[in-house]
């Protein structure tokens, strides 16, 4: 396979540049900020990369909620929930989005 056939449409290769930009403004920033920033830089990045997504697919509804979620979160609209709490109901959503999406990639085989 030619590099010439891997291309991406241009806004796609844009955005993804972008947000490997972001990250490394991220861990730069991470070297002298408070650790407990870091929290909302990642969630930053997560949301981020789901608007990536957004913008070049059709989004799965559970994703654009959590998009939506984080978004509000980060910004500082937290819903009386603690950031751990909210961390830990995010990424046990996001863990059973993942495996539904691998279990229905993955062809069944009948015996």
């Amino acid at each position: 396979m030619k590099p010439s056939d891997k291309a991406l449409p241009p806004r796609l290769h844009e955005d993804l540049v972008l947000l490997a930009g972001h990250l490394l403004s991220c861990a730069s920033g991470l070297v002298e900020e408070p650790a407990y920033y870091g929290i909302f830089r990642c969630m930053d990045s997560a949301r981020r990369t789901l608007e990536v997504l957004a913008e070049h697919a059709e989004l799965d509804p559970r994703l654009a909620e959590l998009r939506d979620e984080l978004e509000r979160t980060v910004s500082g609209a937290q819903n009386g929930q603690s950031v751990e709490e909210f961390l830990d109901d995010v990424c046990l959503r996001m863990a059973r989005i993942v495996k539904e999406g691998a279990e229905e990639r993955t062809p069944s085989v009948s015996v």
